[in-house]
């Protein structure tokens, strides 16, 4: 294994030897552990396996941050506990792994946990010595003592699992040891994406500016959004700004929903939308014109009318008081539309209704063996009461109760107040009773089923909408408890009356109300860290039972925050980023029969930044002219987004989370300062990093003087050791060399023939020495 090389703390340099911490992108390589456990253990002879994009035989491996293991290689065998990592070019480097060696390991599947699975944690001893007396916890709360077991099962897996787990237990008889924190995250699957605005069609006209907003219902981020026009990608992103659209914006459009959860990636398709750009029409434009005028030109006409309706009104006569309708005389036909509270309106000019008839006994339809009595009650005056059956005018004027003695339907009338409702008497073979009172949700009703004068009933079957509910072969009467919204719609019965044939009642219609809507919680979605946060659960009781006592329940991710209690509000004085998450509330009856939940309101503590810092350290860096330099802006903590703004020798000079410098000069020594902000609602927040001094060392005009000067003296030495090589080899080749035994003479000159080489005679040949001695003259000179 080569030795590792020294950490640098520069992530932007990139220097050989450095895992960084935040490479830039996406990752889109990761760490495959077999055996499938994090944390790995050596024991279990660990393979890690680097997957991913990018060329395999580029992968880099780093142990602790240090260069470790062969370069090239996919998979590697880990021999020793640490964090791993491996890199590629271009596609950054991969989320550790650590492998532990740890006494007492609690291990998680290696895995995406999603919503809805099982998940084992298991508690191991070091080289899986036996453990004992284990316990678990998360978030520091116990979650209880296995004497035997070293396994926790969660099944299934909800939001609200999520968290820092560990456990304790005691190794043979040795000390007992606790376990390093392991943090189990549930994801949820992308799901419900859906376009807004809606209805999925949506009509507009060339020039009106579109916004489409593509959401989902569930899905841990990150999520990305791909959008389709007529099924073909156009864009990405949660917003599609189409801007002032025209006619070839016409078609249907989709998104599509993605998040990555360990190796799966999750879709989800939302409906279409349909969008119809309708092109203008000179010929629509003049018909809308005209239509225009001819609309305008009746209203005027109708204006006149009706003012020459009301003069005549006021210069009329009215009826003489105390003229009425004779008995007999049929009441006008009337259209009387009810309202969900049991009020009616008349044709829509009397206003709402204010009378209603009550019946003695309170059921409905009544029944004439019964002896009913019919109260007229609401406002105007008593005396005035008009009374009419089956639409024509009944019984004497003025009454306000009246005893009823045929069958038929029953309305009374005052004047200002319109008419009542009507009530059913009846006095048919078989009838089907329910509660004169209104019906709402959790409440108990008892319907029943009566004969003719109370004539016993055998055999009875009651029907709702058409369904047979069952058989009561002895019973005449059926219990609905609690009420809910999906029991309303018409009942009947059916049964036999004595030994007659069967009959069948007239069909009834329950109406269940709400006792109260569904809640909808409101609250800041995005509180800054420190600041007070308070959820309404707003729901209102029905107003046929204002007073019914509601109770709140507040959840985060699933746990229970706050209630039951009476107030709709949750109060949290001071908010942290434990306090994030999807917040809902639930309105319950007082006895708990009714129950409804909110829809889900993500709540996000932001975060101001704090501890701006600048890579690379030391904060004394020196470089040389031409040196390549890189500084890299980061926050310890801040929600995003965060702007970076640099600083050098205290003027702005650039904006973003790297500065690059490039090739540096002397100009750009000095100190660097970084300047984090971010905007929390109306506050905005800064954190200034610590000085950064940048010394660029510059060239000496004296070392490049003496530089120089070496240069020549080496360059003179050189040719002069050419020249004396050169003359030597001359000298080698003109030189003769001395004969062997010949002895020296003094004062010869040897003089050959001019422009003729002579060559060097050798020692072997007497021949040639005689005859070069024979061209030479010799001059001897005196004795």
């Amino acid at each position: 294994m080569p030795g590792p090389h020294p950490a640098v703390p520069s992530p932007a340099l990139a220097l050989p030897g450095w895992c960084p911490l935040s490479p830039a992108g996406a990752q889109t390589l990761q760490l495959l552990v077999d055996p499938p456990w994090r944390p790995a253990v050596l024991w279990d002879e660990v393979t890690l396996t680097c997957q991913g994009s990018a060329t395999a035989g580029a992968t880099t491996w780093y142990k602790d941050r240090w260069h470790w293991g062969p370069r090239g290689h996919n998979r590697v065998t880990v021999t020793e506990s640490g964090t791993y990592r491996c890199a590629r070019p271009g596609s950054g480097h991969s989320p550790p792994v650590t492998v532990s060696d740890d006494w007492l390991v609690l291990q998680v599947p290696a895995r995406a946990l999603l919503e809805g699975d099982t998940v084992t944690l298991r508690c191991r001893g070091w080289r899986d010595n036996k453990v004992t007396g284990v316990s678990f916890y998360h978030e520091g709360q116990e979650l209880g003592l296995l004497p035997d077991g070293t396994e926790l099962s969660l099944s299934p897996l909800e939001l609200h699992h999520s968290g820092r787990y560990r456990c304790k237990g005691r190794l043979g008889w040795w000390e007992w040891k606790e376990s390093a924190p392991v943090t189990v995250t549930v994801q949820v699957p992308v799901a419900n994406a859906t376009i807004t605005p809606a209805p999925p069609a949506h009509q507009v006209c060339p020039g009106d500016p579109v916004t489409l907003r593509c959401s989902v219902q569930v899905g841990s981020a990150p999520v990305t959004f791909t959008w389709l026009h007529n099924g073909q990608e156009v864009a990405r992103g949660p917003l599609l700004e189409l801007g002032n659209v025209s006619v070839a914006h016409s078609g249907t459009y989709q998104c599509v929903a993605t998040n990555q959860l360990g190796q799966d990636e999750h879709r989800a398709l939302s409906p279409e939308l349909a969008l119809t750009v309708t092109p203008d029409s000179p010929w629509l434009t003049a018909v809308a014109v005209n239509v225009g005028r001819t609309l305008l030109f009746l209203l005027l006409l109708l204006a006149v009318v009706m003012g020459c309706h009301w003069w005549h009104q006021r210069r009329g006569c009215q009826e003489a008081p105390g003229q009425s309708r004779q008995p007999g005389e049929r009441w006008p036909r009337q259209p009387v539309t009810a309202s969900p509270h049991g009020w009616g309106q008349r044709d829509g000019r009397e206003g709402a209704q204010t009378l209603q008839i009550l019946v003695d006994p309170p059921w409905r339809p009544a029944v004439l063996w019964d002896e009913v009595t019919l109260t007229c009650q609401g406002s105007a005056t008593a005396g005035a009461t008009t009374w009419y059956k089956d639409r024509w005018h009944w019984g004497p004027r003025g009454h306000n109760r009246v005893t009823v003695t045929e069958s038929g339907t029953y309305r009374c009338a005052r004047p200002g107040s319109g008419h009542s409702p009507p009530v059913t008497v009846s006095d048919d073979w078989l009838v089907l009773q329910v509660p004169a009172r209104a019906l709402l949700e959790g409440d108990t009703v008892t319907l029943r089923c009566r004969g003719w004068r109370d004539n016993k009933v055998t055999g009875v079957s009651f029907y709702h909408e058409g369904q047979e509910l069952g058989l009561l072969p002895d019973g005449t009467e059926l219990s609905l408890s609690p009420l809910e919204l999906h029991h309303s719609g018409r009942y009947r019965c059916k049964g036999r009356l004595g030994w007659w044939e069967w009959k069948e009642s007239a069909p009834v219609t329950v109406t269940v109300q709400e006792l109260f809507p569904v809640p909808v919680l409101e609250g800041a979605p995005e509180p800054t860290e420190g600041s007070p946060l308070n959820l309404s659960c707003l729901s209102t009781p029905s107003p046929l039972r204002p007073r019914a006592p509601l109770l709140h329940v507040f959840y985060r991710d699933g746990q229970r925050v706050g209630g039951p209690q009476g107030s709709p509000q949750l109060l949290v004085p001071a908010v942290g980023v434990s306090h994030s998450g999807n917040y809902s509330c639930e309105v319950r009856s007082e006895g708990g029969a009714v129950r409804k939940s909110s829809a889900r309101l993500r709540v996000t503590v932001r975060m101001p930044v704090a501890n701006a810092t600048i890579t690379p350290a030391p904060p004394a860096h020196q470089v040389c002219p031409g040196d390549p330099v890189t500084l890299r802006c980061s926050v310890q903590v801040g929600s995003a987004p965060v702007t970076f703004t640099w600083l050098h020798n205290g003027q702005e000079v650039a904006r973003g989370p790297l500065l690059e410098l490039g090739n540096v000069r002397v100009a750009h020594s000095g100190t660097y300062q970084c300047v984090a902000t971010n905007q929390l609602g109306q506050d905005e927040h800064r954190a200034l990093s610590p000085e950064l001094a940048l010394t660029v060392t510059p060239d000496s005009p004296w070392l490049t003087a003496v530089a120089v000067n070496v240069g020549r003296t080496l360059l003179f030495l050189l040719l002069l050791l050419a020249v004396v090589m050169g003359c030597h080899w001359w000298h080698q080749r003109r030189g003769c060399q001395e004969a062997p035994g010949q002895l020296p003479t003094t004062g010869v000159t040897l003089r050959a023939p001019t422009g003729v080489p002579q060559p060097c005679p050798t020692s072997g040949s007497t021949s040639d020495q005689r005859g070069a001695v024979g061209t030479l003259r010799v001059t001897a000179g005196p004795p």
